[in-house]
C-alpha cells in the first residue's frame, strides 16, 4: 500500500497550493476592477437608452428645469459660501432632476469621461458610499452639469480603492488635459486649469467656490492612498465647440466591455492553468513511481 501511494508528495502538494492562493490573492483586485468596469458601463448603457427614449420637447424641458435649479445655486452662493454638507444631505426637487435610474438602483444624472487617464464613469446624486463605491458622484449644493454662465459642478471620486480606480489617476492630469460630461443629448468639455492640494476642512472651501459669469467643472478627491487627510481639487473651464452626440460614445463602451471581458477571462485562465499544471505534475510522478516499480 504505501508503495502505491509514494508518487503523493505532499511538499508538491503544498506548492501547487501556495501557487494557486498567491495568484488568486494577486488577481483580485484585477478582477474586482473588471467587474466594477463592467457595472459602470451597464449604468451608463442605462442612462443612453432612457435620453434616447426622450422626446425633443422632454430634452428641452427637463433643460429648462437644470437652468432654473441652477440659477438658485448661483444666488444662494452669491449671498453664502458653499459648504459640502455631507453625503446624505439632498432634497426631492435635486433628485427628481436629471434623473435616470441605473440597473443599481442608482440615480444617475450623466457620466463623465476623462481620455487621458481611460475613465469612463456615470455620475451619481450625492456621494453616498453606494454611488461612489463604483461611479463618480455628484456634490448636492453645487450646479448640476449642464454647464452655462455662473456654474460650477462640482464631482467627486474615490482615490485608491483596491476594487476599482475610479479617480486614482485624477492627480496625475496636466494642466490643458480635457474632461468631457455627457448629459442628455450633450457632450461638453472642460480643460484643467488649475489643481492644488490641501488639508480636508476650511482650506478646501475657497477651492470650491463658484465664480460669477463663468462656466466651469471641479473634480474632487482624496489623499494620500489610506490617509486621506488631504483633497486633490482641480477647476475646469469649459471649452468650445462641444462634441456632437454620435455612436462613438456606444463604441466606446462597447470596446471598455471587451477589454473587461478579456480581463476576466485571462484572470480566470491563470488560476485554471495552476490547476491543470499540478494535475499534470502527480499524474507525470504517479506514472514515473510505477515504471520504477515495475522494474524491481
Amino acid at each position: 500500500m504505501y508503495k502505491k501511494q509514494k508518487y503523493h508528495n505532499p511538499r508538491r502538494t503544498v506548492f501547487w497550493l501556495l501557487l494557486f492562493l498567491a495568484c488568486i490573492i494577486m488577481e483580485f483586485p484585477l478582477v474586482e476592477d473588471a467587474l466594477s468596469n463592467i457595472r459602470q458601463i451597464g449604468s451608463v448603457a442605462d442612462y443612453q437608452e432612457k435620453v434616447e427614449g426622450m422626446s425633443k420637447d422632454e430634452i428641452e424641458e427637463e433643460k429648462e428645469r437644470v437652468r432654473n435649479y441652477n440659477q438658485n445655486i448661483y444666488e444662494e452662493q452669491m449671498e453664502e459660501e458653499f459648504h459640502y454638507q455631507g453625503p446624505d444631505v439632498t432634497d426631492r426637487e435635486y433628485e427628481s432632476l436629471l434623473s435616470s435610474e441605473d440597473q443599481n438602483g442608482a440615480n444617475i444624472m450623466g457620466f463623465i469621461e476623462i481620455p487621458d487617464i481611460g475613465v469612463y464613469l456615470p455620475v451619481g446624486h450625492g456621494t453616498q458610499e453606494s454611488i461612489l463605491q463604483y461611479a463618480a458622484g455628484h456634490m448636492y449644493g453645487s450646479s448640476l452639469p449642464l454647464g452655462g454662465k455662473n456654474t460650477n459642478a462640482i464631482i467627486a471620486g474615490h482615490t485608491g480603492l483596491a476594487t476599482a480606480r475610479l479617480f486614482t489617476d485624477v492627480k496625475t492630469l496636466e494642466k490643458g488635459a480635457e474632461v468631457r460630461i455627457h448629459v442628455l443629448d450633450e457632450i461638453h468639455r472642460y480643460r484643467l486649469v488649475r489643481k492644488k492640494q490641501v488639508a480636508q476642512g476650511p482650506d478646501e472651501t475657497p477651492l470650491l467656490q463658484m465664480e460669477k459669469g463663468k462656466d466651469e467643472l471641479t473634480l474632487y478627491t482624496c489623499s494620500p492612498y489610506g490617509v486621506n487627510d488631504h483633497r486633490i481639487i482641480e477647476r475646469f473651464e469649459r471649452v468650445y465647440p462641444d462634441l456632437s452626440i454620435s455612436d462613438e460614445a456606444g463604441e466606446d463602451l462597447t470596446s471598455l466591455g471587451t477589454d473587461a471581458l478579456i480581463r476576466l477571462i485571462l484572470c480566470a485562465a491563470l488560476p485554471a492553468g495552476i490547476v491543470t499544471a499540478g494535475l499534470v505534475d502527480r499524474h507525470r510522478r504517479k506514472k514515473k513511481n510505477l515504471r520504477k516499480m515495475e522494474r524491481r
